[in-house]
């Protein structure tokens, strides 16, 4: 840990001590690991059996508050399941929020998209389908990384991509209280100072402006990639609701966006049903 604001409460203790384990990487011939894209951080990329050319790509961007996690945590490999449909697949570390803040990390998953496009031709990637698939915490990266100006972050890079999907994802944080008080779920569902979001902004909590930057609602725009969001109605963690505010004000502000939304009825969240071999095959198929 980095950082020196961070008061290590029993609320934050009790979240890193969940088990992370390690995926078992002998199981993908074809991964080639760590590949440095920026300033020392890593990726790993893995590769469909058979491949051409160009070949559509996946960046899969894993969840866990933003304060935890690793590309080769125990919980990434359902993420990797879109090599068995032709797609290769990126999984990058990130900066957590212990260690920096807002919007770091928001910066490394934008950098890891350059760097794939500009090394396009050596991991044959096909730049115009590049999707990025994100859960939980890493979902609020998928959209940030797709929807947020370059220039709010004096980047000059090209990090266009042409797909999000983004599961559970907590898009607009200055309403989850009163949603999760809506639903029942104030208890575990909050976006307050102390909690994992708070962590995660740092000194830029009590910043408006730097809290919209950080609300995907926010960055809604005009030429958006095709967004796809999923939720279940038992989440307990991000209300369900998040994903229904995106959806509508997407709608209302452009009615032609490309933005769909799936909610399932009594889904958690991290459910099971959403990497099923059957539901991430409906997922790719999506994409194609």
């Amino acid at each position: 840990m980095k950082r020196t604001d961070i008061v290590m409460t029993p609320y934050l203790e009790n979240f890193l001590k969940f088990d992370l384990g390690h995926m078992n990487t002998d199981l993908y011939p074809g991964r080639v690991a760590d590949v440095v894209y920026s300033d020392g951080l890593k990726l790993d990329l893995y590769y469909p059996e058979h491949t051409n050319d160009k070949n559509p790509l996946v960046i899969s961007i894993f969840g866990g508050g933003w304060i935890s996690g690793f590309k080769t945590d125990k919980f990434v490999p359902p993420m990797i399941q879109p090599i068995n449909e032709g797609f290769i697949v990126a999984v990058p570390d990130y900066t957590l929020s212990l260690d920096a803040p807002f919007p770091q990390s928001v910066i490394d998953i934008k950098k890891c998209i350059a760097f794939l496009r500009s090394h396009s031709d050596l991991y044959k990637i096909d730049t115009n389908n590049i999707t990025l698939w994100g859960e939980s915490a890493g979902a609020h990266l998928a959209l940030e990384a797709g929807l947020v100006e370059n220039s709010h972050f004096d980047l000059a890079l090209d990090t266009r991509v042409k797909n999000i999907i983004a599961m559970y994802a907590p898009s607009n944080p200055l309403t989850i209280n009163a949603q999760a008080e809506k639903l029942g779920i104030l208890d575990t569902a909050r976006s307050d100072k102390d909690t994992v979001f708070g962590i995660y902004m740092g000194k830029h909590y009590d910043d408006e402006r730097q809290m919209n930057l950080a609300s995907p609602i926010k960055q809604i725009n005009d030429h958006m990639p095709n967004i796809i969001l999923e939720h279940g109605t038992k989440d307990a963690l991000v209300p369900y609701l998040q994903s229904v505010e995106f959806f509508n004000k997407a709608k209302e502000k452009y009615p032609d966006s490309h933005v769909t939304l799936s909610i399932y009825d009594g889904l958690q969240h991290t459910d099971p049903f959403f990497f099923t071999k059957e539901h991430v095959h409906y997922l790719m198929n999506m994409l194609k």
